[in-house]
């Protein structure tokens, strides 16, 4: 096994360039059980140090303690800070090497002796910009911020001198490889869960794979197929957002593309895109086609097959008219769902003996958020999604794609009226056109085939303005509009005054709030209902993971000033455990505010005792 270098690169630069770590010394090392934790160990035994380590679980620990470890404690309680005081007769330890976060870090900052050294592996409470206080260091402590990443990079000729010295202890036998756990390379994904749920003890190591002995196969990816030989047809092609997805096809390959509208007349950019298509080798061709009329629609589609195999069909056609519900009449709603949802229908049955690569219908945002007073058009789009999902389950070419608001093409750049009522809808947010047909072809190239993909939504949506919509009442946007709250209420440097919230309520009462808000942000991280986090849900249980908590963390912290009270978190900890922790520290800052007014308030009195002794003494002069 590889005495994996990066480990003990980390360790010996800390405890011995940095911590001078001397025979008979006494380190705390957090986390021993980890890679660096064990290369600590090692080095620490080496240089005749006294070693308490601290460990995650119980066959951590074991095996610390059959390493040499001189006392052993849990990583995941505050008990191990008197358990260090006990086993130091209350003098604490010369050098803490720190992985632990939060509470845990302060506590082990109070371990060290005078004229100690605190070394500190840990990122979190960094990106966290979490703040410690200076009362420890008024005792000639030391703190050192290690990142082994900028010592390769800022530091070469030093990382080379560490890097020989330990070969030379190495080949001396003094220092010995860390354990590891292996798997290969097709087993990425466990070792990353082994990662995720601290169950290694050491390293992970991903084998690569070996030339000769295994054979990969590099997944195909699939690309958006656009026969250059083949014809595609864009019906409502002729101008607006029709005309950018007739010419996206072009980009893509296509050198046959036919354009039609019911009147078949172009506008000037249509002129103009065709003309820049001819230069280019391209051969157009416009038609009047009413999209309702099958017989009409045969017949275009005949004369387009003599020409090529048909093998694109984009169905971009559209009428609006807008009324409130109780306004639309049969005759108003005909011509709205008759161009989608009919001018589709007579697409899809007068396809079916072609081979198709691309059957795309152009659907509306709307569908998934809805609008009021587009009733008709809403239900005309969501026939498009479900015939896709038909066409995907007969095992036929068939996309639906929701487009939001389009910033430079189409029905809205023409309409300002109509814009600003959508705009009120959901936002004013609005791609541009080849951005949202970018998208497209992205989902293409991802897509799994299956009925599940037939549908896409491609829009940017203000959740904040949406909320009023009446779907997003519905619990499948509950993660998404919690997440907008937070962003609309939340202004650099502000924060929630916990302190403030329990003020002059009960312990209970305090208790209940501050639950109420830890259930809010685990729910958030999980993405899920919040009336589902209930106080004696087991985080492990519930899928919070170390990477979960981490960002819950500084989350919190930064909104809250108080950090989550994650540190001690056990196999069996509940959402109520955190909640009843985060209590008890709130208390203790509102306790401590108290302390510090009625401090405030001798200080005053004594100032004007002073000032009015001076100015009796002043008169009496």
């Amino acid at each position: 096994p590889a005495p994996l270098p990066v480990a003990f690169l980390t360790a010996y630069y800390a405890m011995v360039e940095l911590g001078r770590i001397r025979s008979g010394e006494t380190i705390l090392i957090h986390g021993a059980a980890g890679g660096v934790g064990l290369a600590a160990l090692q080095v620490a035994k080496l240089k005749g140090a006294k070693v308490i380590a601290t460990a995650g679980t119980r066959e951590k620990r074991r095996f610390l303690t059959m390493l040499g470890a001189d006392h052993v404690f849990d990583s995941r309680s505050l008990g191990f800070v008197n358990d260090v005081r006990a086993v130091t007769g209350g003098e604490g330890v010369d050098l803490v090497l720190n992985s632990l976060f939060a509470e845990a870090m302060e506590q082990s900052l109070a371990l060290v002796k005078p004229f100690g050294r605190f070394l500190e592996l840990g990122k979190r409470d960094y990106y966290a910009d979490s703040k410690i206080g200076l009362r420890p260091f008024r005792r000639n402590v030391s703190y050192f911020g290690i990142d082994a990443d900028q010592l390769l990079v800022n530091q070469p000729e030093l990382t080379k001198r560490i890097f020989m010295e330990i070969g030379e202890l190495f080949d001396q036998g003094r220092l010995t490889p860390l354990p590891y756990r292996a798997f290969d390379f097709d087993e990425i994904g466990n070792a990353f869960r082994l990662m995720q749920n601290a169950g290694h003890i050491g390293k992970i190591v991903v084998l690569p794979p070996v030339a000769g002995q295994h054979e990969i196969a590099a997944k195909p990816r699939r690309g958006m197929k656009v026969d250059p030989d083949g014809m595609h047809l864009v019906v409502g092609g002729i101008g607006g957002f029709g005309l950018v997805a007739a010419n996206w096809l072009v980009e893509k390959g296509a050198r046959n593309i036919a354009l039609c509208s019911r009147r078949g007349q172009p506008d000037a950019a249509t002129s103009a895109m065709v003309d820049r298509w001819k230069k280019a080798g391209v051969a157009a061709s416009l038609h009047a086609c009413d999209v309702t009329d099958a017989a009409a629609v045969e017949a275009l589609l005949a004369s387009l097959r003599a020409q090529a195999p048909l093998r694109s069909i984009v169905h971009a056609a559209m009428v609006l008219d807008d009324a409130l519900i109780s306004n639309l009449t049969h005759e108003r709603n005909r011509p709205v769902i008759d161009v989608k949802a009919k001018g589709a229908a007579i697409l899809d049955r007068l396809t079916r003996q072609d081979a198709l690569d691309n059957f795309i219908l152009f659907s509306s945002a709307t569908t998934l958020v809805g609008n009021p007073g587009q009733a008709n058009y809403v239900a005309a789009n969501g026939y498009l999604e479900g015939l896709a999902r038909a066409r995907r389950a007969a095992g036929l070419a068939g996309l639906a794609v929701g487009f939001g608001a389009i910033a430079d093409a189409g029905y809205l750049t023409q309409n300002a009226d109509v814009n600003d009522l959508l705009a009120k809808r959901i936002g004013k947010t609005a791609l541009k056109a080849h951005v949202a047909l970018d998208m497209v072809e992205s989902h293409i190239a991802a897509d799994p085939g299956g009925v599940d993909a037939a549908v896409v939504m491609i829009s940017e949506i203000d959740w904040g303005a949406a909320r009023n919509l009446p779907v997003a009442r519905n619990a499948l946007f509950e993660v998404i509009l919690r997440s907008a709250d937070q962003h609309a209420s939340g202004t650099e440097g502000t924060k929630m005054d916990l302190v403030a919230m329990i003020e002059g309520k009960s312990p209970q009462e305090a208790e209940d709030i501050l639950f109420d808000l830890v259930a809010g942000e685990i729910a958030a991280i999980l993405r899920v209902a919040k009336d589902t986090v209930t106080r004696s849900k087991i985080l492990k249980e519930i899928g919070l993971d170390s990477l979960m908590a981490v960002e819950l963390g500084i989350s919190f912290q930064q909104n809250t000033g108080f950090d989550m009270p994650l540190s001690g978190v056990a196999d069996n900890t509940t959402v109520g455990d955190v909640a009843r922790k985060l209590y008890e520290k709130v208390s203790k800052r509102d306790q401590s505010d108290d302390g510090e007014a009625g401090d405030d308030k001798l200080v005053t009195e004594l100032t004007q005792r002073h000032v009015g002794a001076a100015k009796e003494k002043a008169l009496s002069q």
